[in-house]
């Protein structure tokens, strides 16, 4: 799920110190136990003892008794003292155990169970059903929004919602055999031990929804925050990281359609879930035995018909072909492996440009949390810019959730010799604002623009005032996805020369490139205006 949060607080080396605290346990119960048989056995043979050695000493028998009674007297109180003083240790012991075991089961700020703890109940409750299908089921919740109130008014507005929203979550599972678990950030688990039937999840999830339509009140703010749901009802015998697995991929699901809805782990979502598993755990591989490898699509000079750079695009070859990066790009992001797979662009490309002795610019589409990874990345290079010819293109929309942090890193990469280049421009937050704002060298229009040059005037009208503003900036402008003559035309006579799209190459790789370069312009693509 992919939110900026805090894990569930656990408790370090909880499970050794509840380890550390039965053993002490276990040895003050046995001391104690020695130290009861030892007072029971000896206390009366010592009695006796001095008895009958003094009997034979005085003919005093008062006297006598009076000694034995005083010693017996003085030992009973020291034994209980010294029993006392064990047993009110023992006592602590134990409550010392109870609550490091809490600790090490429970979210403490929420003070519900946390994963581990669901995981155990989850299997305990399959186990109880006796893998009869339908009969346990799983609602797994992420607030939308989330981040914006940890982000806007501080992570105790976000603790404070948490828990509110814990509050409303409770009540609308009053009267179901159910429980609340955290197992993330704000990742919720409302595991159902004993369902009716399928349709009894989906009132569930319904009145689970209902209770986010009134907005939350935060520290005086009114903050309107919905949920999304991923559903899973167990089938016939199945364990519960498969179950658990497939609501996770529900979840995922219902954020990809929009947020705010609730989304059934049915056959086809399943299916398409272990889909993405095997495709993740093939890119792995993929990824550590070489077979990913940088392709390049020139873009042109639409009026002379020259490349005059190279967008540098991750391909796939596998036993069945080559795979463009849009089918696997949002299972690298999902994995976590979209860093690995930058890092592995970015060491193609700099071995292909000293190889090649190619000088043309080569962009790079990188994302703004791993920027600070190419700073770490470059080898030493005696002229102090690593990234000369680099073009490091980067989504408008990317750059949005850490601005500042993101103009630093860019200033930084761009110190180092790299251009940078706005990328999808007009796709989400544009604005001159930002443009003002960052360190940037071009734009690269948005290929939905540009699949309506010919179609909608207001479109053109946009490109046109945009080719302007490029001009009075000294700003590079590439436009993406260009595929037919009339969008070429258009975009030349208007100021935008540099184009990118199948009208003039598909991307290819370091081989084929470099017969493009040799065979000159690509003047036979384009209009006779040209």
């Amino acid at each position: 799920m992919p939110v900026l949060a805090l894990p569930t607080p656990r408790v370090l080396g909880a499970a050794h110190s509840t380890t550390h605290v039965d053993e002490q346990r276990a040895g003050l119960l046995a001391a104690t136990r020695r130290m009861t048989v030892l007072v029971i056995a000896v206390l009366p043979i010592f009695v006796l003892t001095l008895t009958v050695v003094w009997s034979f000493r005085s003919a005093d028998w008062s006297t006598v008794l009076l000694i034995v009674a005083t010693v017996a007297t003085v030992l009973s109180c020291a034994v209980s003292a010294e029993l006392w003083r064990r047993l009110a240790r023992l006592s602590d012991l134990t409550a010392l155990n109870e609550e490091l075991q809490y600790r090490a089961s429970h979210d403490l700020l929420m003070h519900v169970p946390n994963r581990d703890l669901l995981h155990i109940e989850l299997a305990e409750a399959l186990t109880a059903s006796g893998g009869k299908a339908g009969s346990v089921g799983l609602l797994f919740l992420d607030l939308d929004r989330f981040k914006f109130v940890n982000d806007s008014l501080g992570h105790a507005a976000g603790d404070e919602l948490l828990k509110a929203a814990g509050l409303r979550i409770k009540r609308a599972i009053a009267d179901e055999d159910a429980v609340l678990a955290r197992v993330g950030g704000d990742e919720l688990v409302v595991l159902m031990r004993r369902l009716t039937s399928f349709e009894h999840l989906g009132l569930v999830s319904d009145r689970l929804l209902a209770k986010f339509v009134d907005p939350f009140k935060i520290d005086g703010v009114l903050l309107s925050i919905g949920t999304s749901i991923g559903l899973a009802a167990s089938i016939d015998h199945e364990s519960a990281d498969e179950l658990y697995r497939h609501a996770d991929a529900a979840l995922y699901e219902a954020k990809e359609r929009g947020r705010g809805q609730a989304v059934f782990a049915d056959v086809a979502l399943r299916a398409k879930r272990d889909a993405r598993v095997r495709t993740e755990l093939a890119l792995r591989d993929a990824l550590a035995g070489g077979q990913i490898e940088a392709w390049y699509q020139p873009e042109v000079d639409m009026v002379a018909g020259e490349i005059v750079a190279a967008e540098a695009l991750a391909r796939w070859r596998t036993n069945d072909g080559v795979e463009i990066a849009s089918s696997f790009i949002d299972v690298a992001r999902r994995a976590g492996m979209l860093e690995q797979l930058m890092v592995e662009m970015a060491g193609q490309l700099w071995a292909w440009r000293r190889s090649s002795g190619c000088n043309l610019p080569v962009a790079l589409n990188v994302s703004a949390a791993h920027l600070p990874s190419l700073l770490t990345l470059h080898e030493e290079d005696p002229t102090g810019r690593p990234f000369q010819g680099m073009r490091l293109e980067i989504a408008e929309t990317d750059i949005i959730h850490d601005f500042e942090g993101t103009r630093q890193t860019l200033n930084q990469l761009r110190e180092l010799g790299a251009q940078i280049v706005l990328d999808d421009f007009g796709a989400g937050y544009s604005s001159l604002q930002m443009l003002s704002d960052l360190p940037i060298d071009g734009l690269k229009i948005d290929r939905s623009y540009v699949a309506r040059i010919d179609t909608d005037w207001r479109v053109r009208s946009l490109v046109t005032s945009l080719a302007d503003f490029a001009r009075s900036t000294n700003m590079i402008v590439v436009a993406e996805g260009v595929e037919t003559p009339s969008q070429a035309d258009f975009l030349a006579r208007i100021g935008i020369d540099r184009g990118q799209g199948f009208l003039f190459s598909k991307a290819v790789d370091a081989g084929e490139f470099a017969t493009l370069l040799d065979n000159g312009p690509l003047g036979a693509h384009l209009t006779s205006r040209f």
